[in-house]
């Protein structure tokens, strides 16, 4: 992802306070992920795509941190354990 889910809520709130319809909030949703996706697979180098995977790697392990500081246990646990499996894929596969 090449921003967080809490910017792309954001993104998508701000533009519901705007008063667009329903039709128009899901245009805007379904356009914000294909133009990530546009960037993500077709115009993003190699060495930033690896940075930028890194980049989101570290915000889902502040998201976690986050809910631990939230007191929020047994979702951070889950989050931790997603996280591992996450990292253990990159270690067997060399991130590829």
């Amino acid at each position: 992802m090449l921003i967080t889910k809490e910017q792309q809520e954001a993104l998508v709130d701000a533009y519901v306070k705007e008063k667009h319809t329903s039709d128009e909030c899901i245009g805007f949703i379904d356009g914000i992920n294909k133009a990530l996706e546009v960037v993500k697979n077709n115009l993003v180098q190699p060495d930033v795509m690896r940075s930028l995977l890194l980049q989101e790697f570290m915000d889902e392990v502040e998201y976690m941190q986050g809910l631990y500081g939230k007191q929020r246990y047994t979702q951070a646990e889950k989050e931790r354990d997603r996280l591992a499996e996450k990292l253990d894929d990159v270690m067997r596969t060399g991130g590829q």
